[in-house]
This record gives structure tokens, sequence and C-alpha cells, in this order.
């Protein structure tokens, strides 16, 4: 008696049915696009963390990042939302401070509340010093 495809024949004489991984090798980038897709669609999210595409996906993040060069150009790629900048320029993080400011109204508090909001984004900058008598003065980074 032949043993069916994707079975083990036990000792006992029972079957043990297995699944194989699949093959990673030379696996194409559409591919590796579309495993991202699917990880989010399965989660029904429009963004994907390293962490969590690393416990349902495929292939390992790091794979991701040394395919296309980062994680955020493979999402960019796939069509998923970037959830965090990094190395991002001294101009678009005076922009971005700028919009949080008029959004919260010209109410940012303490400085060191803006210099978090800079540690978060990655850029090196550790801190924000708001000048207290110009409060419509752009902020100088240190860092």
């Amino acid at each position: 008696m032949s043993t069916p495809h994707n079975y083990l024949a036990l000792e006992s004489g029972l079957l043990m049915k297995f699944e194989l991984a699949p093959d990673n090798r030379g696996v194409d980038n559409e591919t590796l696009l579309e495993d991202l897709r699917r990880v989010a669609r399965d989660l029904k999210k429009d963004s994907l963390s390293a962490e969590v595409y690393d416990r349902l996906g495929r292939v390992h993040s790091d794979t991701i990042r040394k395919r296309f060069g980062s994680w955020n150009k493979a999402l960019r790629l796939s069509g998923l939302r970037v959830r965090q900048l990094h190395g991002i320029g001294d101009e678009e993080l005076f922009r971005n401070l700028e919009a949080v400011w008029r959004k919260l109204g010209n109410n940012l508090g303490a400085s060191a509340t803006c210099g978090l909001l800079y540690q978060g984004l990655g850029t090196g900058h550790t801190s924000v010093d708001l000048d207290p008598g110009a409060r419509h003065s752009k902020p100088s980074l240190s860092p």
C-alpha cells in the first residue's frame, strides 16, 4: 500500500498528515509584497509592524528589510500605511511640530513634551527648546 502525498506512515500503521512550509529560497519581490498584504488583510489592518509580521509572515522581517532596503519602503511598495518614520530632516520635523502646535491651539506646554515627540521619531534629536516669551517662533532642536 502506498502512502498518500503529504502523509507520513507511522510504525503503528496510522497515517499522520503533515504540511511543509513554503520554500522561500529565491522568492520574488512581488510574492514578498503580497505576503505583507496578506498578513495585513488577515488582521484587518492597513499597516504592519515588523514584530507582528515575524509571527504571521512567510519570511522574517529582516529578509524584507534586506530585499527592499527598509521596512517602510516595503510597506509603501505593498500599498500599506507607514506607521513610524525614521531619518527625517529638520525642515520636515519643524513642519510636523508646527502642525501639532496648531492642532493643540499653541498649548504645547513644557519643552520636554516636545522633546518626546522628536525622540519617538528616531532622529537623534533629544530635546526641543521653546522660547516661552515667543510662542509663535520656530523651536530650536538640540541633539
